[in-house]
């Protein structure tokens, strides 16, 4: 009879079950850093873009009351960033804005005494965040105010410009009211 010898090399499986472990750990690094570090890291664009876009507001405030103090007729413009990027090579999704011109959307009345009153309507600017991570917000440029709108209440960030006199009898109280109208048709733009 023949002796067989039968030899046993467990060097291959080492190597497969190697090979295994070291892609189920970069796999369960990645999963980590999707489910934890980059909503975080997505929030905190969105947070940094929202507070871009209240910058940018409030140079467009300052715009508008430079051009009531150099009583022009001519059309102005400041920039307004409508929406943040998604990070690459990860799944994240992308914040959108959409900016819009509202005629007719604020309504002041002017009551000079019973018999006199005044109604005036005049537009707005919205700008509305879709954040995919951050709290949706919105600003707001309406009548010379910044107004900060969030779904749990508003704020103004930028007060509107307004003077009072006090006489003997009477209060003066001047007040520019700004009417925000579209140009060439274009009411509103999204991206």
């Amino acid at each position: 009879m023949r002796n067989k010898k039968v030899c046993t090399n467990n060097c291959a499986v080492v190597g497969v079950i190697e090979a295994i472990l070291i892609i189920s750990l970069i796999a369960i690094i990645l999963s980590l850093t999707q489910l934890v570090y980059i909503p975080q890291l997505m929030e905190a664009r969105e947070a940094e873009h929202m507070d871009v876009v209240a910058n940018q507001f409030s140079d467009l405030k300052f715009a508008t009351d430079l051009h009531l103090v150099m009583k022009t007729d001519i059309p102005i413009s400041t920039s307004i960033t409508l929406g943040s990027r998604e990070l690459p090579y990860f799944i994240t999704a992308r914040a959108l804005g959409y900016l819009n011109i509202v005629s007719d959307k604020c309504v002041i009345t002017i009551t000079k005494n019973a018999s006199e009153s005044y109604v005036y309507s005049l537009g707005i600017i919205k700008y509305d965040a879709q954040n995919a991570y951050f709290t949706d917000q919105s600003y707001i440029l309406e009548c010379g105010a910044v107004i900060l709108s969030q779904p749990n209440g508003n704020t103004i960030i930028v007060d509107p410009a307004f003077s009072t006199t006090i006489y003997e009898n009477t209060v003066d109280i001047d007040f520019s009211m700004v009417n925000i109208t579209d140009y060439a048709e274009k009411k509103s733009i999204g991206g």
